[in-house]
């Protein structure tokens, strides 16, 4: 197999180790390696073939590309994201895993795309939630604000009020009950000024009090 073949790119620029790893064809990508495939050719988008196994969540291509190959995991595709930042979006945790395990360059872990994301706000959003704990032991930053001024911080905490907030508070005695209005036992607890809705969340007037514990 010539170097003519396994260079040779399609119309999106995509060369045949592109391709292996879109699909998870390890032993292709064994195949293509074994013959000096451009491990780092990057397509019309900025994606290497690193970057597609780890979009396409394909753990068995990107661990052959990992550890076969000297695949530079510091490549951004053309809206900045890095293939920590594709395994993060794509939901997979054992591509983030694999990635974090051969990941030298401790300053990949804060970089930002171009919505200002860090890998850790993928991750969350991802809802990965072993990658979020390794990210934030090896020093992610849970400080770090997108484009849209949310911070993996502020993702990590509105789950946990939401989780606190969805009960409406327990009538005495009857803890499955909402607390219910005086004199209408079948109401829960008017919120004042609004009779129709539920008391409210103090700070979060869209939900019903909670019911603590």
């Amino acid at each position: 197999m010539g170097s003519d073949i396994v260079g040779c790119r399609d119309a999106k620029g995509r060369t045949p180790l592109h391709a292996a790893a879109f699909a998870g064809h390890v032993d292709c990508i064994h195949l293509l390696l074994s013959h000096d495939a451009p491990v780092d050719a990057v397509d019309q988008s900025g994606f290497t073939p690193l970057m597609m196994a780890a979009e396409k969540g394909r753990d068995g291509a990107l661990e052959v590309l990992l550890t076969s190959s000297s695949a530079n995991l510091g490549l951004t595709d053309k809206d900045g994201n890095t293939a920590l930042h594709l395994a993060c979006s794509s939901g997979k945790e054992s591509c983030v895993m694999l990635i974090l395990d051969r990941l030298t360059d401790g300053a990949l872990l804060n970089t930002t795309n171009a919505a200002l994301q860090t890998p850790l706000h993928l991750a969350d959003r991802s809802g990965l939630k072993r990658a979020v704990e390794e990210l934030l032991s090896r020093g992610a930053s849970a400080q770090r604000a997108d484009e849209n001024g949310r911070s993996p911080e502020a993702q990590l905490v509105q789950p946990l009020i939401c989780l606190e907030a969805w009960l409406p508070l327990a009538t005495p005695g009857y803890p499955w009950l909402p607390l219910a209005t005086p004199g209408y036992p079948w109401l829960p607890l008017a919120n004042p000024g609004y009779p129709w809705l539920p008391l409210a969340t103090p700070g979060y007037p869209w939900l019903p009090l909670a019911n603590p514990g």
